[in-house]
């Protein structure tokens, strides 16, 4: 019962953690991209990689590409954070 409660808890957890990017890109699949912009910023601490990537396609989508490539650099350039830990 308790590694079932672990398991339910973890599972909500998680899901809660991905709700940002999971509304972030529907807001960009709708066009509505300051929205997307503002949550994929939001989402950048604990999805760096993800919500990177998100923000780039909102940069790039409102004709900042200049911003977009700027953005995807910046990440690149600070490596995989798995590695750094």
């Amino acid at each position: 019962a308790a590694a079932a409660l672990v398991a339910a808890t973890t599972v909500s957890a998680f899901a809660a953690d991905a709700a940002p990017l999971a509304d972030a890109r529907d807001r960009l699949q709708r066009g509505q991209y300051a929205e997307a912009e503002e949550l994929y910023r939001a989402a950048l601490p604990a999805h760096r990689e993800a919500a990177t990537l998100g923000l780039a396609k909102c940069l790039a989508a409102t004709g900042r590409v200049d911003e977009a490539r700027k953005t995807l650099a910046e990440t690149l350039a600070q490596g995989d954070p798995a590695k750094q830990a």
